[in-house]
C-alpha cells in the first residue's frame, strides 16, 4: 500500500515498484489521506507500507505508528530526510529521500525483500 498524495509522485512510485517488482506485487493500493490509509491497512493484508511523511498537512506519523500492529514493513519515502532517524525508531525497512530515483527505491525495495525471504516479515 503507498500513502502518497502527490498525483505525479504517485503514479512514479507505482510505475517503479511495477518495473521492480515485476509479478511479485500482487496487489497496490494508493491512499492519498492518512485515514483512508488507516481504513485500508486495517481492512488489508499488506506486505509493504510505502510512506509519505507529509501530505498536505497531514502528518504520515499516524499510519507510521499504527502500522505497528499490521505485519507489514515500512518505507518512508519522504522529502523530510531530517526526520529520517526517527523513522528508524519505528523499525522501518528503509528511507528513500525525495527527489528519489529508480536505484534508490530498487535499493530499498531489494532490502524489504531480503527481510522478507528472511522471515523478518
Amino acid at each position: 500500500m503507498s500513502l502518497e498524495d502527490e498525483p505525479v509522485v504517485t503514479d512514479r512510485i507505482k510505475r517503479l515498484c511495477e518495473e521492480i517488482l515485476g509479478d511479485r506485487i500482487a496487489i497496490y493500493v494508493t491512499c492519498e489521506t492518512v485515514d483512508d490509509a488507516l481504513k485500508e491497512a486495517a481492512s488489508g493484508s499488506y506486505d509493504l507500507f510505502l510512506l509519505d511523511l507529509n501530505l498536505q498537512g497531514e502528518d504520515g506519523f499516524a499510519l507510521l505508528q499504527d502500522s505497528a500492529s499490521y505485519a507489514a514493513q515500512t518505507i518512508i519515502i519522504s522529502a523530510y530526510k531530517e526526520r529520517a532517524s526517527e523513522t528508524y525508531d519505528y523499525g522501518v525497512t528503509d528511507f528513500v529521500a525525495k527527489p528519489f530515483d529508480k536505484p534508490g527505491l530498487e535499493l530499498a525495495l531489494d532490502r524489504f525483500d531480503g527481510a522478507k525471504k528472511r522471515g523478518k516479515h
